[in-house]
């Protein structure tokens, strides 16, 4: 068991500014020190843990598994230690320079991601945002709980009681084909996912634990389905062959304009699709994360009544 006397406490907001920043330089910037002090302060850690903590690659540091172990109880106690001093309720967006990582899965997550950081620019133009728009991202639950993602714009919904979540606008499913498609139009959709050939997004999780929305995809035979990976590939696809794509209401104006396709209401249990901002409750009372979400919600209904094509 360590001797806590022998800890220098200082050494923890470096370790947690290399952790967030995955840059000594930056990590230096932000805390006010030299990138000497702050390699220093990682090699007394790292006597101290008998790890390396963090590996030095060309574009920056990765993390140990060890250093995400440590981050995990590293953060949440300096937080409960800036509150308790007040330093958290500091916060001015003019001149803030905080870096945020923001996920966006869902399909118009570029077009998103350009409103915010022009949102941005005018409000908060020292804060960073870093966006991962990947339709089928990995371990996201855990990336919250970490502090290594931020904020989530996603229509599926982390489990557990950890996770804080924000309606942004609701979507719902269509069916896009091309001109030329045999009897799309003419069709009823129980006969469609009787008899046709679907392009659909690959699935996230099991069916069983999916929201609507895959569950009516796991309905159509197999034989009938060709999965893609990402939501352009499927509107790709449906415009040069006679597969029909199921796709979000809010691709239509993109299907319609850009790839040609036609569009058809995808009534079979004609249920809405929350879209919605996701967070872990360890963020909650940070007024900068507050601001920012405040930006984020505000910024993508705007965006959303301004630019979804409305079914009908």
């Amino acid at each position: 068991m360590f001797n806590l006397r022998s800890i220098d406490l200082n050494l923890l907001p470096v370790f947690e500014a290399v952790y967030e920043e995955r840059n000594l330089s930056r990590a230096a910037e932000r805390l006010g020190m030299s990138q000497s002090a702050v390699s220093h302060a990682l090699t007394r850690l790292r006597d101290l843990l008998r790890d390396d903590l963090f590996i030095r690659l060309p574009q920056g540091v990765q993390r140990t598994p060890l250093a995400d172990l440590v981050y995990l109880r590293v953060r949440d106690s300096l937080a409960g230690v800036r509150d308790l001093l007040g330093e958290t309720r500091v916060f001015d967006p003019a001149t803030s320079e905080r870096r945020f990582q923001v996920s966006i899965p869902h399909p118009l997550g570029p077009l998103l991601a350009q409103k915010m950081r022009d949102q941005l620019a005018v409000t908060a133009p020292g804060i960073v945002l870093e966006f991962n728009t990947r339709s089928l991202p990995v371990g996201l639950e855990r990336k919250l709980e970490d502090g290594r993602v931020d904020l989530v714009v996603d229509w599926m919904v982390p489990q557990g009681g950890a996770f804080r979540t924000l309606e942004l606008f609701n979507d719902c499913l269509m069916l896009v084909a091309r001109p030329e498609h045999p009897g799309f139009m003419a069709s009823g959709i129980g006969q469609l996912i009787a008899t046709a050939r679907f392009v659909v997004m690959r699935k996230r999780r099991r069916v069983e634990e999916i929201p609507f929305v895959q569950q009516v995809i796991g309905l159509i035979p197999e034989m009938q389905l060709l999965e893609m990976s990402e939501q352009l590939e499927v509107l790709l696809i449906a415009s040069r062959t006679d597969r029909i794509g199921i796709t979000p209401r809010s691709l239509g104006d993109l299907a319609k304009q850009s790839f040609g396709l036609e569009l058809l209401p995808f009534t079979f249990g004609d249920k809405d699709i929350p879209i919605s901002l996701i967070w872990h409750e360890s963020r909650e009372n940070d007024p900068a994360h507050a601001f920012l979400r405040e930006q984020l919600a505000s910024g993508m209904r705007q965006f959303a009544r301004d630019n979804l094509l409305l079914p009908g």
